[in-house]
């Protein structure tokens, strides 16, 4: 598989850390700024490194990728 990490800029607020939890259990998150992921498409590992900021920012926005 594809295992990928992405360091946001910004620390991840509460209501992003739990639409990553209750939603998008695929993620993982590492620490305040860090997103882990792993997927064996690598077309799918990429929409998920792009989707990461989304969800970050606007969790409530982001319904899937």
């Amino acid at each position: 598989p594809f295992e990928m990490e992405v360091v946001l800029a910004k620390p991840l607020g509460d209501e992003a850390r739990t639409a990553f939890a209750e939603r998008f259990p695929e993620f993982t998150v590492v620490d305040d700024r860090t997103v882990a992921f792993a997927d064996g498409d690598m077309h799918r590992a990429y929409r998920m490194a792009v989707i990461v900021q989304f969800i970050a920012e606007t969790p409530a926005a982001v319904r899937s990728y």
